[in-house]
């Protein structure tokens, strides 16, 4: 009998998710009332299969736009409430704690590709400028050239 050395890991993290071809990926059950707002409505921006390997990704996303709408509100709050010059400390600690969030945001929306630049393929990318027309620009018209009129 072998003996594995080491820690023994739980691999139940991330568990696949089985899906009909063609269908939106369903939020978890784990998920709040508005993240299961803010899961359909990035699910139904993209493609139905985009994110049928990754809905762990989805997940955190999820997760941290809930965070940082919570620190926008509370930090609104405390902007009209409080006299921040007197609670500078506990502004500056809100503020971190919503940059912290919006970075990930961030990071996780350019690791799924959500900006709409990633929709375009490179090919269809060259489609659209082989049809865009070659004639000059307004700013290139110069009134003293043979091409204007």
């Amino acid at each position: 009998m072998v003996e594995h050395r080491g820690r023994k890991g739980e691999f139940n993290v991330i568990q696949p998710v089985a899906t009909i071809p063609g269908a939106r990926l369903a939020p978890p059950a784990s998920l709040g009332a508005d993240e299961v707002e803010t899961w359909r409505s990035i699910v139904a921006s993209m493609p139905a299969d985009w994110f049928n390997t990754c809905a762990f990704m989805l997940r955190c996303l999820v997760a941290h736009i809930a965070n940082a709408e919570t620190l926008s509100v509370t930090v609104a709050d405390f902007r009209c409430t409080k006299d921040i010059r007197k609670h500078l400390q506990e502004f500056n600690r809100l503020t971190a704690m919503l940059n912290r969030e919006t970075t990930a945001v961030t990071n996780l929306s350019q690791k799924l590709r959500l900006a709409p630049r990633a929709k375009y393929t490179m090919e269809r990318s060259t489609n659209i400028k082989s049809h865009t027309p070659n004639t000059p620009r307004p700013w290139d018209i110069r009134h003293d050239s043979p091409d204007a009129s």
